[in-house]
């Protein structure tokens, strides 16, 4: 029987690295590991990465992916280096889905479904309900798009856009990429 974990909430992009980086030089061996490192992606990016396709467009795909290269670069960084990480992403996300359940179990029971995050996959009309995290991220990114279409830009507006791209940065997220 699994350790029931709890999603914690804020987690900073520290806190992230740390637990990526202790479940990398655990090699991906040791179960707590995995599963604090996914209950970590889950208070940071929330739960729509977990279904998300490799190349999924928009702020969600991107954070998806700064985060899985990131493990990537870990496991490939080791004394002896992972040759497969696309596994260990795997297993992170099936850990991710077992503490979804095991808190929509403890919350309501065994058949009980659950509201927002943990809403069921083919639901397709449930509340989705983002974390903090990622709305700063989804939303900060269509800014930011927003003033790099933008030619003729004031001076103000450019200012901006700077304080909005060292937002996005603080944030983990590689505004070369947008």
């Amino acid at each position: 029987m699994s350790t029931i974990v709890t999603i914690p909430n804020n987690v900073t992009p520290a806190q992230l690295t740390e637990s990526r980086d202790g479940f990398a030089q655990a090699s991906g061996q040791v179960y707590g590991a995995g599963r604090t490192y996914a209950a970590n992606l889950l208070g940071f990016l929330g739960t729509a990465w977990i279904e998300l396709a490799h190349d999924a467009k928009g702020a969600e795909g991107d954070a998806m992916r700064t985060e899985r290269d990131a493990l990537y670069a870990a496991l490939r960084a080791l004394p002896i280096p992972h040759s497969n990480p696309s596994v260990k992403w795997k297993q992170i996300k099936d850990h991710a889905r077992s503490i979804l359940a095991e808190q929509a179990k403890a919350e309501g029971g065994e058949d009980a479904e659950g509201e927002g995050e943990g809403e069921a996959e083919g639901s397709g009309n449930g509340k989705h309900t983002r974390t903090l995290q990622l709305r700063l991220i989804e939303d900060l990114t269509t800014l930011y798009k927003a003033c790099k279409k933008e030619k003729a830009r004031t001076d103000q507006q450019s200012k901006a856009m700077l304080h909005i791209a060292a937002a996005l940065a603080d944030l983990g997220v590689d505004i070369s990429k947008l």
